[in-house]
């Protein structure tokens, strides 16, 4: 996907860590996840990366019928080899999409943390009126938009906080 180089750099760790890459694949060159969907759809390829929760994939499902591949057997050690050759914000979790066929209930996924972040300008001020709103608003802002189903206050801080060396 040449507009989104990071999933070249996922996909590729991801690939690595179960002993294979891209020298054992075809590479069939899309702009964007989008049109690597629709090249699923329309045959020219075999397999596309997506999220899993893309109105795309839910199209592609209704025309040709699609499956994510789970991650059901990654080892600890697959899971850190990822993260370590992509990016730190990177880990498997399990998924119960509702309505999803394409992707079974239970099944691990690669995903990641998200973050937000604000200028080195912002003040104190503004970014604790956003954080609060963020941290009120936990139930509203999971139905708000798909991207953001997986947000908890809970889960505010990572587990998985990165190290400096």
């Amino acid at each position: 996907y040449g507009a989104q180089p990071v999933l070249r750099v996922m996909s590729d760790a991801t690939m690595q860590a179960h002993g294979f890459s891209y020298k054992d694949v075809s590479i069939v060159p899309f702009a964007n996840v989008v049109q690597g969907v629709a090249g699923v759809v329309d045959g020219r390829t075999d397999a596309a990366w997506a999220s899993t929760a893309m109105p795309q994939v839910r199209e592609a499902n209704a025309k040709v019928g699609v499956r994510f591949i789970p991650l059901n057997d990654v080892s600890q050690r697959q899971e850190d080899e990822i993260r370590n050759k992509s990016f730190p914000s990177l880990y498997i979790d399990t998924f119960n999409l509702q309505d999803a066929p394409w992707l079974p209930a239970g099944s691990k996924m690669l995903t990641q943390e998200m973050y937000l972040a604000a200028s080195a300008k912002a003040s104190d001020d503004v970014v604790k009126k956003v954080l609060q709103a963020l941290w009120d608003n936990e139930e509203e802002l999971r139905k708000a938009h798909p991207v953001m189903s997986g947000f908890l206050n809970k889960a505010a801080v990572t587990p998985r906080p990165v190290r400096k060396s």
